[in-house]
């Protein structure tokens, strides 16, 4: 983790919640005002905010928000595209189909209607990232 003991006046850093770092990442410089157990730092927008020794601007935060330059955050895996088999069936009657679509032939059977002429399996498959 990184620390900011050995800090020093002058000393560029970047600050998570700052404005835009310049072209080497940083936003903010380590002030004069030093005290024991954290850092003063001045904002390039002139801001100002006290760190602790581990770069949290508040001892109830879980992450650091100070670093010494701009954090690289692993970029995030691109999402694949799988294809799902769907399988359904329908109930044909001289009027037409049913409007009930069931998951299995057995399914269909029992809620078959007088007249039915024919139970047809629909099949097809839809594309899902993940």
């Amino acid at each position: 983790m990184t620390t900011f003991e050995n800090a020093k006046p002058g000393d560029r850093v970047y600050y998570l919640f700052g404005p835009p770092p310049d072209e080497h990442g940083h936003n903010a410089v380590i002030s004069e005002d030093h005290v024991p157990t954290g850092v003063l730092v001045v904002l390039d927008n002139g801001f100002r905010h006290w760190f602790d020794m581990t770069g949290r601007l508040s001892s109830l935060d879980d992450m650091p928000s100070l670093f010494w330059g701009k954090p690289r955050f692993a970029p995030e895996q691109p999402k694949r595209t799988v294809k799902k088999p769907l399988s359904a069936w329908v109930n044909i009657y001289p009027f037409g189909f049913s409007h009930h679509v069931c998951a299995s032939r057995s399914a269909a059977d029992a809620c078959a209607s007088p007249g039915r002429i024919a139970c047809v399996e629909l099949k097809g498959e839809y594309e899902v990232e993940e």
